[in-house]
C-alpha cells in the first residue's frame, strides 16, 4: 500500500500546503476531513462544533490562506492522481458539476449577469 493510500482526503489534498504556519496546514486538513463527512448543507451543518466552525472562519480570514494557495494544493494532488491512473493504464473519467447563482431579484446587477435556467433568470454559473 502506498503512503498516500494511508492519508485522509484532507491530508493528501491539503497537507502539503505552505500557509505560513504548520498548524494552519494541519488544521485545514482536519477541517476538510470533517466537512467530507457532511458534504451537503451549510458550514454550520458541516462543522457543528462551535470551535471547529470558528477555527474555519479564522483560517479563511488569514492573509496566508488564499483561494490560490488552497486550490493549488488540491489541484496538484488531483493531477498527480490522474497521471498515476493513466500511467497504470486505467480509464479515467472526469466528472464535474455546476451551480447556478440566481441574482434575478438584484436590480443593481441588471445588465451585468448572464441568463441561467431556461433563460428566465439571471446570474452566474459556477
Amino acid at each position: 500500500m502506498k503512503e498516500m493510500d494511508l492519508q485522509s482526503f484532507g491530508q493528501s489534498n491539503f497537507g502539503g500546503l505552505v500557509l505560513g504556519d504548520k498548524r494552519r496546514t494541519k488544521r485545514l486538513a482536519a477541517l476538510v476531513d470533517k466537512m467530507c463527512g457532511h458534504p451537503g448543507g451549510t458550514l454550520p451543518a458541516k462543522l457543528p462544533k462551535p470551535e471547529d466552525l470558528r477555527a474555519f472562519y479564522l483560517l479563511m480570514d488569514c492573509d496566508k490562506v488564499t483561494h490560490a494557495s488552497v486550490m493549488g494544493g488540491h489541484t496538484a494532488a488531483t493531477r498527480q492522481n490522474m497521471e498515476a491512473a493513466l500511467r497504470e493504464g486505467n480509464t479515467l473519467l472526469v466528472l464535474h458539476d455546476a451551480t447556478e447563482l440566481d441574482y434575478t431579484s438584484l436590480t443593481s446587477l441588471k445588465g451585468k449577469l448572464g441568463q441561467i435556467g431556461k433563460g428566465t433568470h439571471y446570474g452566474y454559473i459556477c
